[in-house]
């Protein structure tokens, strides 16, 4: 009796799998285009968060090192000095956000294909008839080897 409700539990439940399971698949270019209008966010698209938030915060960090770097420099100009002399940090941080930009946006579509291959590699579970009357479960395992 156990038996047949975990069979009919799990036959239930197969097609909510399936169904879900062609939703998982996340676009590559989605996700570089989240990723340019957000630094970060074709990361969080494609299923990797904490990377998502490193490029999210690590940018705007960078800009702000860099502008802090020059504050000291310029105040001295409303103190009354000649002119603002920049020590080239902002600059520096600028190609630097910049770079780190142009990386998370084409970082974001290989975090697509990732996840894609992680989620491929998934169990499956099969009912089956085994003949003589009797249903059989089989454990699958389905491997994918990325290279």
């Amino acid at each position: 009796m156990i038996v047949r409700a975990v069979l009919a539990a799990c036959l239930l439940a197969t097609p909510a799998a399936v169904a879900q399971q062609g939703h998982e698949l996340k676009s590559p270019t989605a996700a570089r285009l989240v990723g340019l209008v957000v630094p970060g966010g074709g990361h969080m698209y494609a299923g990797e968060v904490g990377h998502g938030i490193l490029y999210m915060a690590g940018i705007p960090g960078v800009l702000l090192a860099g502008a802090l770097a020059d504050a000291p420099v310029c105040a001295l100009e409303a103190l009354g000095s000649s002119e603002c002399e920049r020590n080239g940090l902002w600059t520096a941080s600028l190609i630097v956000a910049g770079a780190a930009w142009a990386w998370s946006i084409f970082d974001a579509g290989r975090a697509a294909h990732r996840t894609n291959a992680r989620r491929a590699g998934r169990t499956s579970l099969l009912i089956e008839p085994h003949g003589h009357g009797r249903m059989a479960v089989r454990l699958g395992v389905r491997l994918r080897l990325l290279m």
